[in-house]
């Protein structure tokens, strides 16, 4: 893929610090979180082809999710860290989708089961799609300025970071190995000139160190 600064009919994404590197690989352009090449790879699969295939994995859209955007996350409503664990844990599961909950029983005062949460499983991704998903997203988690390098075990961990005026607004990191998923989120309700986070707070920082712990 592409890395470099360039206009997709009126859209412009830019890396981190403007920085950029030319020709890269999609396990380069994917371990590094660099936009342009992610831009790039939506706009060569299409937009409602790759939304249907995040579909799968339970993350929802809106009807005005139809631009390029959506490559970095510019969605209208964005998602949530439930959906975005149930997501990734399709790469822990070899491609199987097993909807995410939150009550797992319900029993009453005498300890009779009156609710118990029965799981779907679905196969939505090829296993060797999950796999090679997985071996890229093993690299995110060997570099250096991520907290989660520190673990013994291989961990697959994707980050997500969004600048703010000053500082940033939102860090993420959504790490897993076969057994675990977890999905990390920092930032405020509101995010405005007085509650932001630091520039030092990114999603290879303190959320991945969160999700190492």
């Amino acid at each position: 893929l592409e890395d470099y600064r360039k206009d997709f009919n009126g859209y412009i994404p830019t890396n981190y610090k403007n920085v950029y590197h030319g020709k890269v690989t999609v396990r380069n352009a994917l371990s590094s979180s660099l936009n342009v090449p992610a831009v790039e790879l939506l706009n060569i699969t299409g937009i409602e082809y790759s939304k249907d295939f995040a579909k799968k994995a339970g993350i929802e859209f809106d009807e005005s999710d139809n631009n390029l955007a959506i490559a970095l996350g510019g969605m209208k409503y964005g998602t949530s860290v439930l959906k975005l664990a149930g997501a990734y844990k399709c790469f822990a599961t070899e491609g199987i989708y097993i909807e995410p909950f939150c009550i797992e029983k319900i029993m009453d005062s005498d300890g009779n089961v009156i609710y118990q949460h029965q799981s779907e499983y679905k196969q939505v991704f090829k296993k060797s799609t999950a796999y090679l998903i997985t071996d890229i997203l093993c690299d995110v988690s060997k570099q250096s300025s991520n907290s989660l390098n520190k673990i013994n075990v291989p961990v697959a961990c994707k980050t997500g970071t969004v600048a703010y005026v000053e500082g940033n607004s939102d860090a993420l990191s959504t790490a897993y190995i076969k057994s675990h998923t977890v999905s990390v989120w920092m930032g405020y309700d509101k995010t405005d000139s007085q509650n932001h986070l630091a520039d030092e707070v990114t999603g290879s920082t303190f959320p991945s160190k969160i999700a190492g712990d």
